[in-house]
């Protein structure tokens, strides 16, 4: 068929992405960098509501007609007729959902999205089971030799979802857009009262109207406030995803999300082989960091960056990325003029940064809500990373083929290589100050990844009887102080995982950033002595894809995985060396 029906219809935690024309919307090629990409303004983008009519008609046509082999070369046609129909539904979920993060209270589109879930996986699972019987019809012999082998096994192997599997997706989707919309939701503590915010705490401690342990108090006190309302979600997703997961046939819900929603080429078990290997190796590093790190030097990089408009951290960006690569360069002007990015404040969006590919315009979209802090200038060369790396394998994004956790490397390997650049954008004193905090939340990714993962790991663990916040909140303590020694208690920061959306959305996707960041700092490491070729490594991995796995990959360009005897001390010892 002209796309891989598996690529097709792998849904992953991301959006589910394929090609073809869209709508009513037409658009010429844009060729840049041996790629192919739509040129669609995203003001042009409309999102239309799916009726799904059409594809149930020629799927009827189809069990109709397969039962003469004369109709055989019609029904590989129609086929990827109903191809085209999945990827404008994918289209319509991806749009969907930016919209809704664009506009956190919107109903509609909450709406929409709990619609085309349900609507997609009806349809998914009504063709998986037309190409199951399709080869068992008279036009087998033709079908099989027009589709793939694994587009073969994938329907030979199918199993229907059953009424529950598709009641529990549809649970699912609406209490994570019950989590969308609690979550822009302002969490106040008072002090002396005045109810206070997360922001306007950090407001009035700058101003001297508080106290920095009032400032304490009250950010715990806001966090405590937002687990009133997030934590009850959370609890009751944990239970719907332990039954999808049970409904699947998994022994529990990480042997599901490590294997369905990842296809990663490493177990829960190994994952916390690795973690184990961290707390060892990394957390002493890690600490070592923290004790060099300069607080007045964090409180300028911030000043910084809030004094710089968003056209002007842009454009800070772009000056440098040709030195990477000049296929950076011409990539960020693709995003530019085609205003494929939206990284204003606005109070209305949702949380956090993400990058994702809009399927059928064929187009990636780069997403922030800044935090006014330098955190921001760095997510943007982060999420510029992923923006690169879908323009320059954009056939593989079109497809639905994308790897996590290599897909993190291009976002975490970019952000250690702005280093280089830091003197000369920030001048010395404040530059050495910026290459330090980017070295340490790159280290603090690897811990954080790894702490998160193992936190949900456990809570995924538990019997859906004993799943409650209190379960909940001891169970990250535990963990969190065999990473952070101390600094999440009862009361006191044990609510912290409420702040991770990721926890909400996308289960068990933080260890991606954790096993990212390990090449990536091996893509550091050759930058302190050779910089061209570690932009030329750096490169190789962005090249090489995201369609085969992790290790697989990475063996193949020669750069080491985590789970490798000795990566992680050898990482340790580098960092140690480089602060002391």
């Amino acid at each position: 068929m002209k796309k891989k029906i598996m690529a097709v219809l792998l849904c992953t935690v991301l959006l589910l992405n394929t090609g073809c024309s869209f709508f009513e919307t037409s658009y010429e090629e844009y060729e840049l960098s041996d790629t192919i990409l739509g040129s669609t303004d995203f003001s042009e983008m409309k999102y239309e509501h799916f009726d799904p009519t059409a594809v149930k008609k020629t799927m009827e046509g189809i069990r109709k007609d397969m039962e003469d082999a004369d109709n055989a070369e019609q029904i590989v046609k129609d086929f990827e007729s109903i191809e085209d129909e999945l990827a404008v539904m994918e289209a319509s979920y991806s749009l969907a959902q930016l919209y809704n993060s664009l506009d956190a209270n919107d109903e509609y589109y909450q709406d929409e999205l709990v619609y085309i879930t349900e609507v997609y996986d009806e349809i998914r699972d009504q063709y998986c089971i037309l190409g199951k019987d399709a080869l068992e019809s008279p036009c087998a012999d033709v079908l099989r030799d027009a589709w793939d082998e694994d587009d073969v096994d994938l329907f030979e192997n199918y199993q229907a979802m059953t009424d529950n599997q598709k009641k529990l997706r549809k649970e699912e989707q609406s209490l994570e857009n019950d989590y969308n919309k609690a979550a822009v939701k302002e969490f106040t503590y008072t002090i002396n009262n005045q109810a206070y915010t997360m922001d306007s705490l950090l407001d009035a401690v700058y101003a001297g109207n508080i106290t920095y342990d009032q400032y304490v108090e009250g950010y715990y006190g806001c966090m405590n406030a937002m687990a009133d309302t997030l934590a009850p979600i959370y609890v009751d997703l944990v239970k719907v995803r332990m039954k999808i997961a049970t409904e699947a046939g998994y022994e529990n819900y990480n042997e599901y999300a490590y294997k369905d929603s990842y296809d990663r080429d490493y177990t829960p078990k190994d994952a916390q082989e690795f973690c184990d290997v961290v707390k060892k190796e990394m957390v002493p590093a890690f600490h070592t960091l923290t004790q060099n790190m300069n607080s007045m030097a964090s409180t300028q990089l911030d000043m910084w960056s809030n004094s710089k408009s968003v056209d002007d951290k842009l454009e800070t960006i772009r000056k440098y990325l040709a030195k990477v690569d000049p296929v950076l360069e011409s990539n960020f002007d693709y995003m530019k003029k085609f205003h494929l990015y939206n990284v204003e404040y606005d109070k209305k969006k949702s949380d956090g940064g993400f990058t994702t590919f809009i399927p059928v315009y064929n187009e990636p979209f780069l997403y922030s809500q800044p935090s006014d802090s330098f955190y921001d200038f760095m997510t943007l060369i982060h999420e510029f990373g992923h923006f690169n790396s879908f323009c320059v394998n954009v056939k593989e994004a079109s497809q639905s083929v994308q790897n996590l956790d290599l897909a993190e490397i291009a976002s975490q390997a970019l952000e250690l290589l702005y280093t280089n650049f830091y003197g000369d954008m920030l001048g010395e004193g404040l530059g050495d100050a910026a290459s330090e905090y980017t070295l340490y939340q790159r280290v603090d990714s690897v811990l954080e990844g790894c702490m998160f993962d193992e936190f949900q790991r456990r809570v995924y663990e538990l019997d859906e009887a004993s799943v409650s916040t209190d379960k909940i909140n001891a169970i990250f303590v535990e963990v969190a102080d065999e990473y952070f020694k101390g600094e999440y208690t009862k009361g006191k920061g044990d609510t912290l995982w409420v702040m991770v959306s990721h926890n909400f959305e996308s289960p068990l996707y933080y260890i991606s950033y954790a096993v990212s960041v390990v090449p990536a700092l091996e893509v550091w490491e050759i930058a302190q002595t050779d910089f061209d070729k570690a932009c030329k490594t750096y490169m190789d991995i962005v090249r090489a894809g995201e369609g085969d796995g992790y290790k697989e990959t990475l063996e193949r360009i020669g750069v080491g995985t985590p789970f490798e005897d000795g990566t992680m001390k050898g990482i340790a010892d580098m960092i140690i060396k480089q602060v002391q």
